[in-house]
């Protein structure tokens, strides 16, 4: 079923299983972007009746990779270019698919913002993913910063 409604958007290229395929990309064969890799999570159960039966929610995650088309800087003529990498995620999760359970983090405070109204709470969102993207990429920089000692 998912498959199938990956297929029915014209955008998406290729579609097949996460298996860590753009950290071993020389490894791979080629494929067309923009491609969507499905990632099927570890299934947590939940015994309704221990021995007899049993529930879970699985969880899906979706590994959008597109192509890169230059810089997104102001006056750059390839702006409108590099933008389109949010053109997809965007057909795929805009209105929260499914049933308004499935947002990306941009996508969510886009809707809250424009379509909801909810201003307030659209910036809320707007502020978490600055934050988080100031602590992560401070954290990278001391993970992979190189040693003093080569």
């Amino acid at each position: 079923m998912l498959c199938r409604e990956l297929k029915a958007i014209d955008l998406i290229k290729h579609i097949d299983l996460w298996n860590h395929n753009v950290e071993f990309i020389e490894q791979e064969e080629n494929w067309e972007r923009p491609a969507v890799f499905v990632e099927f999570c570890p299934i947590q159960w939940n015994a309704i009746v221990p021995g007899v039966e049993y529930r879970a929610e699985p969880l899906i995650k979706l590994h959008i990779v597109t192509d890169w088309e230059g810089s997104s800087a102001e006056g750059s003529e390839l702006q409108e270019d590099a933008l389109k990498v949010f053109d997809l995620p965007w057909v795929m999760f805009g209105a929260g698919m499914p049933q308004d359970q499935g947002w990306l983090t941009g996508t969510y405070m886009y809707d809250q913002t424009f379509n909801r109204r909810n201003v307030d709470y659209g910036s809320t969102i707007a502020m978490l993913i600055v934050i988080l993207g100031v602590i992560l990429s401070n954290v990278a920089n001391r993970v992979f910063r190189p040693s003093d000692d080569l």
